[in-house]
Formats: C-alpha cells, structure tokens, sequence
C-alpha cells in the first residue's frame, strides 16, 4: 500500500458527501453487507462504510480491480464480525454464518444452544443436512459466528 503525505495535497476546504456519494455508498453497502446483518446492526454500521467509502473515492483508491466479481460470503462474514458480535444479541433459532477454524464448516447454521461461562459465552451450531437440523460445530466463539437477519 502507498503511503502518501497529507500535508503535499492541494488545500480545499472540506466537503460533505455529495449526492452522488451517498447513492454509490449505499449501492455498494447494500450489495456487500445488507443481507448479512440484522436491521439494527446494517443501521449502525452504515455510516461507518460510508465514510471509508467516500474516502476512498476522494483519495482515488477505488478503481475497479475486479469488476463485477462478487465477494465470497465468508470474507464479509469476517470482514464484519469484529464489529457486528459486539451489536447484535444472539438467542437459540437465529440463523448465524460460521467462519471459525473448522473451515469444512463454513458457512449457514443455526443456534441450537448457548452456554453461558464466566468469562466466555460458547455457542453450538447446527445445520440442515437432507431436511433435518443435525449438530454441527459444539463450543464456537463469539467471534467465530456473525449473525444474519
């Protein structure tokens, strides 16, 4: 990545998003994010993309490296656990995506049990396999799953 040296810019006072960012912002947001996040989380998380993406363009690092190749769904799922597990609660029934160590497990499941320890929640996943739920991945990390709406 290049570093470049903010103080060599030519001097412009600051804008706000124009209209048209605002419309590429959520084209984009939408596409890569929306599916995967509750409402309350997408709602939050937004104007945090937004503000990358807008930097982006202004700094002209949004060329079209590879155009219309949509990202595999574990790299948003990872891209937004980090943030997403700390807003949005997750109860036994909601569907999660999956993106721990057991990599043969990617992917959708659902919350068959939480148990609670002192220090650390665990969650068992299931998963449907030829029309029933069967037990799947046993003590995930918070941070291993990423809630879906």
């Amino acid at each position: 990545m290049t570093a470049y040296d903010l103080t060599k810019l030519p001097q412009r006072a600051s804008e706000s998003a124009s209209d048209g960012e605002h419309e590429q912002s959520a084209a984009a947001y939408e596409l890569l994010f929306e599916q995967h996040l509750k409402p309350a989380t997408a709602s939050l998380l937004a104007p945090i993309f937004e503000l990358g993406f807008v930097s982006g363009v202004r700094f002209g690092h949004t060329g079209m490296a590879l155009a219309g190749v949509p990202l595999p769904p574990g790299d948003v799922a990872v891209a937004l656990g980090p943030l997403a597990w700390r807003l949005a609660d997750i109860n036994p029934g909601d569907m999660v995506l999956y993106h721990g160590t057991l990599t043969e497990l990617h992917g959708q499941h659902r919350v068959s049990q939480i148990t609670r320890g002192r220090t650390e929640t665990r969650y068992h996943l299931e998963r449907l396999e030829y029309g029933a739920w069967v037990s799947s991945v046993h003590n995930a990390r918070r941070r291993s799953i990423t809630p879906q709406r």
